[in-house]
């Protein structure tokens, strides 16, 4: 997972107990596409918990919030160019 800030993601913000549960990637438009991790990674401790389940992956449209969850934008209405890397970035922390 933290590979993938070679692929332009970031990590998103620290939360309670230095919990990171969140990459995310700033897309052309304004647009902001998320990964939700869990349990997520501890900041100092990032091989505590080295297995990391994808809970969900999303992008949020222009202006929308980044914790908003149910605004986001339907896989078949992304640019095609920006769907076929966001699914090489997702297949290749899978492998």
């Amino acid at each position: 997972m933290l590979g993938l800030d070679r692929r332009g993601w970031r990590r998103g913000d620290t939360e309670d107990g230095g919990r990171i549960t969140r990459m995310e990637k700033d897309l052309p438009g304004g647009q902001l596409a998320v990964i939700d991790l869990h349990p997520g990674f501890v900041v100092g401790m990032v091989a505590a918990h080295a297995d990391q389940t994808i809970a969900a992956v999303r992008v949020s449209p222009p202006g929308a919030g980044r914790w908003d969850t149910r605004n986001t934008v339907p896989p078949a209405r992304l640019d095609p160019v920006i769907a076929s890397e966001l699914l090489r970035d997702l297949t290749g922390i899978a492998a």
